[in-house]
């Protein structure tokens, strides 16, 4: 088929051949956009969840965007350059097919999957550093209340 997918970023619009991939199509490095057991589990998926996890701590410290954003295309570049080249794909929404989404989105998508991983790390620390301190607060109550106990 030749026709082609436009894909409208806010600062970049890029026209993306629409190629048709089967699912039989696609190789270990292709990372598929989307939800659900078939994105998570997909060795694609996974290699590129552990490339953003390795470039997490440099990109939320960055202090410039556009450090960020290099980041982003860098971990996009790895993709792309892996053997077999890696593809970011996204299933036609009535097809079973897939179709390139473009560096523009893949960036974007980069980009969120970092501040996701970063997000969850936060929420895992903060509900540690919560669990430590009602443990805290639980032991000192009881320790409390064996004082006063010991008191009487």
């Amino acid at each position: 088929m030749d026709t082609t997918h436009v894909s409208q970023q806010s600062d970049l619009s890029e026209a993306v051949p629409l190629v048709q991939l089967q699912t039989s199509d696609l190789n270990e490095n292709d990372v598929l956009c989307g939800r659900g057991a078939e994105i998570i589990n997909n060795p694609g998926n996974r290699r590129f969840r552990a490339l953003t996890r390795h470039f997490r701590s440099m990109y939320t410290k960055s202090a410039t965007r556009d450090y960020k954003t290099g980041i982003s295309r860098a971990i996009v570049d790895a993709v792309r350059k892996a053997s077999p080249p890696g593809r970011f794909l996204k299933k036609h929404a009535t097809q079973d097919i897939w179709y390139e989404i473009g560096d523009g989105k893949a960036w974007e998508k980069t980009s969120q999957t970092i501040r996701d991983i970063y997000d969850k790390a936060k929420q895992k620390e903060l509900k540690i550093k919560s669990a430590q301190r009602s443990s805290h607060t639980e032991q000192w109550h009881e320790e409390k209340e064996q004082r006063s106990h010991m008191n009487q």
